[in-house]
């Protein structure tokens, strides 16, 4: 005798197998909060930054983080104007997710104005004996809902918090 066609409990087997699978896609799909987005944007600026450390000490050659307040990237110090090599990812523009700003001071709060013929230069420098410019940065939202700090400690150790 054939036998056409599926039993009920065949049926609910790979009804049951299906909604496991979309239970668990859910969970991975759902989109980001605003304070995951921002913290992970402030892990990777911290992430950067060191690896920046990293690379001077490495490399002995004095780096800097140039920072606009949607974006930051690497450069290096090349004579006495700061650039960064074409076609090397680690000295990329990296720009933050939309509504998101950074906002910095510097050691005090002091200013360094560029002279009007000359390059502006970075923002943090990070030098090859392991010295970091003093500095104290918050990623936040446009709408200023919570920050999330990436700072240079007593050791010049970057932090976040």
């Amino acid at each position: 005798m054939l036998r056409q066609g599926f039993t009920l409990i065949e049926l609910m087997v790979v009804l049951a197998v299906v909604g496991i699978i979309v239970g668990v896609a859910v969970l991975f799909i759902r989109p980001a909060s605003p304070d995951e987005v921002r913290r992970q944007a402030a892990e990777e600026l911290w992430a950067v930054s060191r690896a920046a450390r990293d690379e001077a000490i490495m490399r002995r050659r004095t780096l800097g983080m140039h920072l606009d307040t949607d974006s930051y990237q690497v450069v290096g110090l090349n004579g006495a104007v700061w650039s960064s090599p074409e076609g090397d990812p680690f000295y990329r523009e990296r720009s933050l997710p939309f509504g998101l700003e950074i906002h910095i001071t510097r050691g005090e709060n002091e200013e360094h104005q560029a002279e009007p013929e000359q390059e502006e230069p970075p923002q943090l420098v990070f030098s090859p004996d392991g010295e970091v410019s003093d500095f104290e940065l918050s990623i936040s939202g446009r709408d200023a809902k919570g920050s999330t700090w990436v700072y240079t400690d007593e050791h010049d150790e970057i932090r976040l918090r």
